[in-house]
């Protein structure tokens, strides 16, 4: 992998066939694209620390959530469910939960919310997820993610459906196997957002870290990395890397960059 700049542009190599992430990326007619706001965007390629880059996503079929005969109180009686469910929720999760019922749990506290601006937290550990973690945020809710969470699955780890917010504050999300995301967001109005010293990683040979529909804000001390071929962030929104570290043989692809 090339040495981690600064504020430079490196790329080479074809853009790789849709669905699969494995080649690098070309930056052939992606420059100088306007933002909405009336900036250009810049396009950014294998490594960057508190910059920016570019290309488009291959959107990935995002999974409803699983009907669950699961109620609250039950949950709430394993010791997943916590806290006032009409302005926000702590669900912490542990090795010994399967991820069903991890996604019972996140998905029940989301449903219970009343006011528009509340929040999920989500604390723990979780190592060794075997199938997609599908979360479905409606717009005005945000889950923050503080929870360490990894897998080996060559689906998407975690599908956020709809278009509330997910953010990575001080959590770390690891996919290790190969092919898609270890995050995926449908949503054209949400943001997935990575701060403090929050890390998304895709550690398998493929891999990317970030697909999203919506925005993406990478900020702080956050890492955000693909260690093999794959793309760090693809999305069709707008980029903002005002801090943190954005790494990736695959490069950064949007619209947008600022």
């Amino acid at each position: 992998m090339p040495e981690q700049t600064t504020g430079q542009i490196q790329t080479a190599g074809e853009e790789p066939e849709e669905g699969n992430l494995d080649g690098e990326i070309s930056k052939d007619g992606l420059d100088g694209e306007t933002c909405d706001d009336g900036t250009t965007g810049e396009d950014l390629d294998e490594n960057t620390e508190g910059d920016k880059s570019d290309e488009m996503t291959p959107n990935f079929p995002v999974e409803i959530p699983p009907d669950s005969s699961e109620t609250q109180a039950e949950l709430i009686g394993i010791g997943i469910l916590s806290a006032d469910t009409d302005t926000g929720a702590t669900v912490a999760i542990s090795e010994d939960d399967t991820v069903e019922e991890i996604q019972t749990a996140i998905q029940t506290a989301i449903d219970n919310i009343v006011d528009s601006d509340s929040t999920v937290t989500v604390t723990g550990e979780k190592t060794d997820a075997d199938t997609t973690l599908t979360i479905n945020i409606p717009e005005g809710v945000k889950v923050i993610w503080q929870a360490t969470y990894s897998g080996s699955i060559t689906d998407n780890l975690i599908v956020i459906d709809n278009d509330g917010d997910f953010v990575v504050s001080d959590g770390h999300v690891e996919k290790k196997a190969r092919s898609n995301f270890a995050i995926s967001a449908s949503g054209a109005s949400g943001t997935v957002t990575v701060e403090g010293e929050g890390k998304v990683i895709a550690s398998g040979s493929s891999g990317g870290a970030i697909s999203a529909s919506g925005s993406v804000v990478i900020k702080d001390s956050a890492e955000v990395s693909s260690k093999g071929n794959g793309k760090a962030i693809v999305s069709n929104g707008t980029v903002t890397i005002s801090g943190g570290t954005v790494t990736g043989n695959g490069g950064v692809y949007s619209d947008c960059v600022i």
